[in-house]
């Protein structure tokens, strides 16, 4: 039913409490994983007079850094385990939505983070724009919401 399953990640902590329902239903139905992370493009700031060479090695630095933090979390959360990984540079609801239909995916598994008020207006919604526009199903977490209900002795959410 879900043989490519994308999971898209932050590198926050909400990306590893969500990895237990990606790894759970990819176990259950035997899915190939797709792990990616979307570093935003900042060349629209060279509209502000700030230098392109300036920019572009900004640019070069933070996915460097992006790929270490995808190897680190692989290395910690994934043990040996198959999954296809991969940064991409540019809007991260933009770049998903792309990443779905170029490489056959049958579900997305994200987390949210739940904001409201101001966080949201300035920061929007990655998954909010991802679950509207996909053409496959979306499943979205929040897992600080599951978590707090377990700690109440609340079953999680099935």
């Amino acid at each position: 039913m879900f043989r490519n399953i994308l999971f898209p990640i932050d590198f926050s902590g909400i990306s590893e409490l969500v990895l237990s329902y990606v790894l759970s239903i990819a176990e259950k139905y035997g899915s190939q994983i797709y792990i990616v992370h979307v570093t935003r493009d900042l060349t629209y700031f060279t509209e502000l007079d700030i230098p392109y060479p300036s920019i572009y090695s900004f640019n070069q630095d933070i996915r460097q850094g992006a790929e270490k933090k995808m190897d680190e979390f692989c290395a910690t959360h994934l043990g040996g385990r198959n999954v296809i990984r991969q940064v991409l540079d540019g809007d991260p609801g933009a770049e998903i939505l792309n990443f779905i239909d170029k490489n056959d995916i049958d579900l997305v598994i994200m987390g949210s983070h739940g904001r409201t008020g101001l966080n949201r207006i300035f920061f929007g919604s990655v998954a909010a724009r991802v679950t509207r526009n996909s053409p496959v199903p979306v499943m979205t977490i929040r897992p600080l919401q599951a978590l707090a209900k377990q700690s109440k002795g609340q079953e999680p959410p099935a």
